[in-house]
């Protein structure tokens, strides 16, 4: 954690001169800017980067600020001039208003009051007749007035000093209205009241007080916990107060404590269940923990109080919106809009409620209007982009932020969300483009390094991508996704050992499922390199790891088919067809290593599983028509399953192979010969199956010499005996 001064430290070195004197002229204007209402409730606390900060003192009042952002905004380049250097707001809760005091330990001395501090302090609690009443106001005074918050103090004074007196000489509490005017008594009727217990009352309310003054003092001090236990003594000695509750529960919420809040609000509604202030507060937090249904309870209940609550209007849009309940939010937003036709957040939020309801038209047409009024607003932009790029409308949404950045074209948020939309248009070249533009001004952001890697990556410019990807890892060691991408260019440049090393730091530092697709990915290099012993121990690996992983399971059946493990092989596939009964690439391959094995039958049996669960699985029916071919029997079905696969690719080598032979075998030697030429001008490898067919039928046309050159290429490709004794036949009968 940064120690308080640090913060306020970095804070200070942000402000310019230019932003002291802009702050100044926006304080002296807050209320007219976001009325009188809110400015009890919250600050402009300072400018950096171009952003007036707002702190804002009561929770119930963020949701309602946070909304009226932009109409704060209009309202204070209104007043600071466009040209100056606020360009947009932000809001925050701060305890208090201004900076919050330092710890106890950090805190500086007090500075001894001026005389006129003291004078002005004497005369504001110079009305409270109570001793102890006044001593607690000076204190109170006197800490605000070193603190350098004088017209805090005196504001106060003002304000309470009235109330307090009446309190301490038995008057009512401000809290409750006064109550009426007591008709005379009849002869011999006793007052409803003795004054015994009006005296006891008075000095209830008067602890009461006390409590409440000592818990604002604590609250200033930034002691949140002493306070909420001076508030409970406080409604406890007055149980009547509900301003208190309302305090008590602004100051849990600050704590973080939301059920306390909560009972704390609704406490005070039994008090007083039309106090307006506690139902907007309780609509809020339940806004803010998304029980949507209890919030609307709550602001209709405020709205009914106070029907002008133009930021409670928008709440309950806003609620009715997140409950997709459209119709209610257009409705409440509408009647908001009436209220404040200016409000930009307002029409920001129809437009919203409009995609939700698919009704586009309604939201480009306000955002359009609320664009040619403020050329100005960047979030109209931002809006009006999504809602066209929510309808697949690309170039209506890049040419909506090209218009924008054309009369502010250092606005880095419009441009990305300009790099964006060509991204969603799969224009990765331009979004690259639009990249390279904002890392002019910003290069040193680690974000927009990791997104030119990814694009360099998606494009195969694999050293721009390592470059930025090493950029990131250099400026976060901690960041997992730059050495993930790492490795892979390493692989796609067949940097394979470097590859091994990045991918062995990275899988020390993951998860189980991560670690297990790790050491898949170094199986795949150990393959590359010919190392399948490797491959094998890295799957191991990865199955310790994700042991009901069916595609690990597979890749290992496949690792030990070529290691001519074929019963271990078979059992690894086996495995992973209990784990995905349904995946016909499995069973596929399982028949493809019967075959290996000699086992046609088993072979036959998992090609006619494979065609059950994918009918149009080319492969398995070429591999049942050969296995009929090669046994010369049922042809017929054969040459079906053979064009049907054919079908499909008619081009496919391996099938035209498949077809040749079917042809061989049923003395059709013209056909056989003209097919399997077709059959190896398809395939791009030299298969030595293959050419020992097409020696075969050549033998048939009795072309010995052509036939030995084919025999010739098949021993080439693989040393099997058989095609050598072959091929030294047919050298024997082509020399006759």
């Amino acid at each position: 954690m940064i120690p308080l001064r640090d913060a306020l430290n970095r804070a200070l070195k942000s402000v310019r001169l230019q932003n002291v004197s802009t702050l100044a002229q926006i304080s002296a204007h807050w209320p007219a800017i976001v009325g009188e209402r809110l400015a009890e409730v919250c600050d402009p606390a300072y400018i950096a980067k171009n952003t007036l900060v707002i702190h804002v003192h009561d929770r119930a009042f963020l949701e309602p600020l946070n909304y009226a952002r932009l109409q704060v905004l209009e309202k204070t380049r209104n007043v600071i001039g466009v040209n100056n250097n606020v360009q947009t707001v932000t809001v925050k809760f701060a305890d208090r208003p201004g900076l919050p005091f330092p710890a106890a330990a950090e805190r500086p001395a007090s500075t001894p009051l001026a005389a006129a501090d003291e004078k002005q302090i004497s005369a504001a609690t110079a009305h409270a007749a109570d001793p102890d009443l006044r001593e607690s106001l000076e204190r109170l005074f006197r800490a605000g007035a070193c603190s350098g918050r004088k017209c805090a103090a005196i504001i106060a004074a003002a304000c309470l000093l009235p109330v307090l007196s009446a309190c301490a000489s038995g008057g009512t509490s401000p809290h409750k209205p006064p109550p009426p005017e007591a008709a005379p008594m009849a002869a011999g009727e006793q007052p409803a009241t003795s004054p015994g217990d009006a005296a006891k009352k008075t000095e209830r309310e008067r602890q009461g007080y006390m409590h409440y003054l000592g818990a604002q003092m604590l609250i200033n001090e930034n002691k949140l916990p002493e306070a909420l236990e001076e508030l409970r003594k406080a409604v406890k000695a007055d149980p009547a107060a509900v301003a208190v509750y309302l305090d008590m529960s602004r100051t849990a919420l600050a704590m973080g404590r939301f059920r306390e809040a909560i009972d704390a609000a609704q406490e005070g509604l039994v008090v007083n269940p039309d106090f307006a202030p506690l139902n907007a507060l309780l609509g809020g937090i339940y806004h803010s923990s998304k029980n949507y249904t209890q919030a609307e309870k709550y602001f209709r209940k405020t709205l009914a109080l106070d029907p002008a609550r133009t930021e409670i209007r928008l709440s309950l849009g806003v609620n009715y919106l997140e409950m997709k309940r459209y119709d209610d939010a257009e409705r409440e937003l509408l009647l908001a809009l009436k209220e404040d036709p200016q409000s930009q957040a307002i029409i920001l939020y129809l437009a919203r409620t409009y995609v939700e309801m698919k009704q586009y038209f309604k939201a480009e047409e306000f955002l359009t209007s609320l664009i040619q009024k403020y050329p100005g607003f960047t979030k109209a932009y931002e809006t009006l982009g999504w809602v066209y790029l929510t309808q697949e409308k690309y170039d209506l949404a890049i040419d909506t932020y090209n218009k924008y950045l054309e009369t502010d074209p250092g606005n880095e948020m419009v441009r990305q969300r300009l790099a964006n939309a060509f991204l969603m248009k799969k224009d990765y070249g331009k979004a690259l483009d639009v990249y390279k533009e904002i890392e002019k001004s910003d290069a040193g952001t680690n974000d927009l390094a990791l997104k030119m890697g990814l694009l360099y990556f998606q494009r195969g410019e694999w050293k721009d991508a390592l470059e930025k990807f090493q950029l990131v890892r250099l400026k976060d060691p901690a960041n997992e996704t730059a050495p993930y991408y790492i490795a892979r260019i390493y692989e796609e440049m067949g940097m394979h050992r470097e590859a091994l090393e990045v991918w062995g730091e990275l899988v020390k530092e993951i998860g189980n499922n991560e670690a297990a697709e790790i050491f898949v990915h170094m199986g795949s290099i150990y393959e590359k390199l010919g190392q399948l012993e490797d491959t094998r121990a890295m799957l191991e690996k990865a199955l310790a790891k994700n042991k009901d992983n069916p595609d690990i399971h597979y890749l290992m059946g496949v690792i030990l088919v070529k290691l001519e493990k074929y019963p271990a092989a078979v059992k690894s596939i086996s495995r992973a067809i209990e784990l995905a009964p349904g995946r016909a690439d499995f069973t596929f391959y399982l028949g493809a290593t019967y075959e290996k094995m000699k086992e046609y039958d088993k072979c036959e049996t998992a090609m006619r599983k494979t065609l059950e669960i994918n009918p149009s699985h080319g492969d398995a029916m070429n591999y049942i028509a050969y296995l009929y071919a090669v046994q010369n029997r049922n042809l017929d079905e054969a040459l079906q399953l053979i064009h049907r696969a054919l079908e499909m690719e008619a081009d496919n080598g391996y099938y035209l192979d498949t077809l040749a032979w079917i042809y061989h075998q049923q003395g059709k030697k013209d056909l056989a010969h003209v097919t399997i030429k077709k059959a190896i001008a398809n395939t791009k490898e030299k298969d030595a199956t293959v050419y020992e067919h097409l020696g075969d039928i050549l033998c048939t046309l009795g072309k010995f010499d052509e036939a030995a050159d084919a025999f010739t290429v098949s021993v080439e490709a693989k040393n099997n005996p058989a095609v050598k004794k072959k091929l030294d036949d047919a050298k024997a009968k082509g020399t006759k």
